[in-house]
């Protein structure tokens, strides 16, 4: 059997990134020949060790602009000069933008993947939108990443429509730079935007110090300044809570780890900011894998990530008192001697749903074989 994806990149950087790269590589040994598609300027990650893995950069029409439908025609034209694309059994649009694409596989079946925030936003928005309406009536097979996610798109031709929740690279989180012993910190990873809910996380972190100084926050991820970091900085300092508060910026993964597990909790109160939602929220897997629990939100794609009270919790959104809550309940079972069944539960958890878990629900579900 052959199989195309199509997608943006193949690197463990970004997120689609990330999601391309575990579902490339697990297909590997199901498929006769794997061939990628990605971007022409795709910052892709050497992957070169499978005979069967084809790998052409020569994608240009991922833009919403107003020419896309010229880029859409060059694109097919470059396709059909180095694929045969009628041998091609599966054609599997991995991220959204280029579902125009599909129609260039008449003979194969056809899978679309729905992330997260992008998901419904270019059938609704913009002078393209009647490109992927268009495109989705020839989907066969509609993967989503959470329940969430599947409930926010809207599935116009009512096709069949899987929901496989993303899996966690377990051996990478789990073996890692070891850390022989964990200290009374939470840790916070992402950007500083309004969709990850760090003034939240901050305000409830503020309400804990204030009979327990004892404890550090780490917040990891590139700092852009805007007026939402502006305000998350100036409510620390007005709060006096620069020595408890650290910002580690960008760290390497490694570094990642050696937070993860030198800290007792995750902290990830996503909030939907507009039409921007959390998919999924990869980083509490990878918490899990690191054997600590994890903090989210419900009403968007962190309820298919965490197991509320076994793997972590789920609070109402921007709810600072819920947040509150729940750190305290993992400070004192910390502090109680009472840590280890999160790690258990967690790390089990993470292990039951790695990347390799996650292929086969979508080779057996979607791929019907």
């Amino acid at each position: 059997m052959k199989i195309v994806y199509l997608c943006n990149e193949i690197n463990l950087k970004s997120g689609w990134g990330v999601l391309n790269y575990h579902t490339i590589i697990n297909s590997l040994p199901f498929f006769d020949e794997v061939i990628v598609l990605t971007l022409i300027n795709a910052d892709n990650v050497e992957v070169c060790d499978y005979d069967n893995l084809k790998i052409f950069p020569i994608l240009c029409s991922q833009t919403d602009a107003m020419y896309k439908l010229g880029l859409i025609c060059l694109d097919k034209i470059s396709i059909r000069l180095n694929i045969n694309i009628k041998n091609i059994d599966i054609i599997h649009v991995l991220v959204e933008p280029l579902l125009p694409l599909v129609g260039t596989f008449k003979y194969s079946k056809k899978v679309f993947g729905i992330v997260g925030t992008y998901s419904d936003f270019p059938f609704r928005v913009g002078i393209n939108r009647f490109l992927y309406r268009v495109a989705l009536k020839d989907i066969d097979k509609i993967v989503s990443i959470s329940e969430y996610t599947k409930s926010r798109f809207n599935n116009r031709y009512k096709q069949d429509l899987h929901v496989i929740p993303l899996g966690v690279d377990f051996n990478y989180f789990r073996r890692g730079e070891s850390c022989s012993t964990r200290e009374r910190s939470i840790v916070f990873v992402g950007h500083i935007k309004p969709r990850k809910g760090l003034i939240y996380a901050l305000k409830a972190f503020k309400n804990i110090i204030k009979d327990d100084e004892h404890i550090t926050f780490y917040i990891i991820g590139e700092v852009h300044m805007s007026a939402y970091t502006d305000s998350c900085l100036q409510f620390i300092e007005e709060n006096k809570m620069n020595k408890q508060v650290i910002f580690l910026g960008k760290v390497s993964d490694q570094e990642l780890i050696r937070i993860y597990k030198k800290s007792i909790c995750n902290l990830l109160p996503s909030v939907n900011d507009g039409n921007s939602f959390e998919g999924f929220g990869l980083i509490h897997l990878e918490a899990n894998a690191c054997g600590i629990p994890s903090i989210g939100s419900s009403d968007c794609g962190n309820e298919s990530a965490i197991v509320n009270g076994k793997t972590g919790f789920l609070c109402k959104q921007e709810d600072v008192s819920s947040i509150q809550e729940s750190i305290v309940t993992i400070i004192k079972d910390f502090d109680d001697g009472g840590f280890k069944k999160w790690e258990n539960e967690c790390v089990q958890h993470a292990k039951n749903n790695d990347w390799y878990y996650y292929f086969l629900q979508i080779k057996t579900q979607v791929y019907g074989f």
